[in-house]
C-alpha cells in the first residue's frame, strides 16, 4: 500500500467508525503529539479516537497533500 492509499484508508476508517481498519493502519509504537494529548502506543490512541469520534457530527476533508513518504490532510470537524 502506498502512502496515499494508507492515509486515505486510515482517514476513511476512523471517520466512519471502522476502528479495526484504522488501527491496522497504525504502527504499534505510534508516537503522536497533538494540541491536547500525546500517545506512544497505537491502542491508546485508538481508544481516545473512539471517544473523539463519538462527539462528531461530520468531518469534511478540505485539502490533502501526498508525496512518496509524506502526507497531510486538512479537515474540519463539526462537533
Amino acid at each position: 500500500m502506498n502512502t496515499r492509499q494508507l492515509i486515505e484508508t486510515y482517514h476513511s476508517a476512523w471517520t466512519s467508525g471502522d476502528f479495526a481498519t484504522a488501527r491496522a493502519c497504525l504502527a504499534d509504537g505510534l508516537d503522536f503529539k497533538g494540541s491536547i494529548d500525546t500517545f506512544q502506543k497505537a491502542d491508546a490512541f485508538i481508544a481516545a479516537l473512539k471517544q473523539f469520534q463519538a462527539m462528531l457530527r461530520n468531518v469534511t476533508l478540505l485539502k490533502s497533500f501526498f508525496e512518496q513518504d509524506i502526507a497531510a490532510l486538512l479537515y474540519d470537524c463539526d462537533t
